[in-house]
């Protein structure tokens, strides 16, 4: 086709990869693959687009990550129900996910040297408590996005500030979508998990050195990671 070769060659800077799963949230958007329906096969699309089945793979395993597909292993890729596909597919489209990366750094950071004076034995308590809890899920090779999420939640609670907490509730669905398409994705890594307790500790055991290190490693790992799914330098 010649509008899908327009696709993939168009110089925008983007990779293969990223294209194609531009135009395949484009097709989802536009109602050419209803929820519960089966997309082409890799072969397929491969040939339609005039690309590699790997390139077509990656794809398939961006639009996964945003929970838009399912792909099962002999069956092919579906196309899932889900309230937040809208909103993962602005995101994807308009690169606001880096912004929210790094917004996400500059709150983090705040709540950090801010609980070095405000934090409360509860909040101490409540940050331990979801790391335990996360903890216990990477272990069980459980999903962690929502596990993940309220660490993160419970150290901005500790801050004591409801200024940052209120601009990190604006965000939540944006930083929802920032951690289902990390690195991490849907299970949590035990080196991730490493990096998780050190951000904690800075709440838990005042190690605030540590924390900020780790708060800087996984925004420049999540940057890394989205720059390379969204086809940017």
């Amino acid at each position: 086709m010649v509008f899908a070769e327009n696709v993939v060659q168009r110089s925008n800077g983007a990779t293969q990869t990223s294209r194609v799963a531009d135009e395949l949230l484009r097709r989802l958007r536009a109602g050419d693959y209803p929820v519960g329906t089966k997309l082409p096969s890799e072969r397929q699309l491969a040939t339609e687009f005039g690309v590699s089945r790997p390139v077509v793979r990656e794809a398939l395993r961006t639009l996964t990550m945003l929970q838009v597909i399912d792909v099962q292993v002999g069956r092919g890729a579906f196309v899932l129900a889900t309230t937040e596909t809208d909103a993962s597919l602005g995101l994807l489209d308009s690169g606001d996910l880096l912004d929210v990366v790094d917004v996400r750094e500059v709150i983090e950071v705040g709540a950090l040297r801010l609980a070095q004076s405000r934090a409360t034995e509860a909040g101490r308590h409540a940050v331990a408590t979801a790391l335990d809890e996360l903890r216990a899920a990477v272990r069980a090779g459980a999903e962690t996005t929502a596990l993940d999420q309220r660490l993160h939640a419970t150290i901005i609670e500790a801050s004591g500030s409801a200024l940052l907490r209120n601009i990190w509730s604006s965000l939540e669905e944006r930083i929802r979508s920032s951690i289902r398409i990390s690195p991490t994705g849907r299970s949590m890594s035990p080196e991730v998990l490493g990096d998780h307790e050190e951000l904690a500790s800075g709440i838990t055991d005042g190690r605030l050195d540590e924390a900020l290190a780790a708060a800087e490693r996984l925004a420049l790992d999540n940057r890394i990671f989205l720059r390379d799914v969204l086809g940017q330098d």
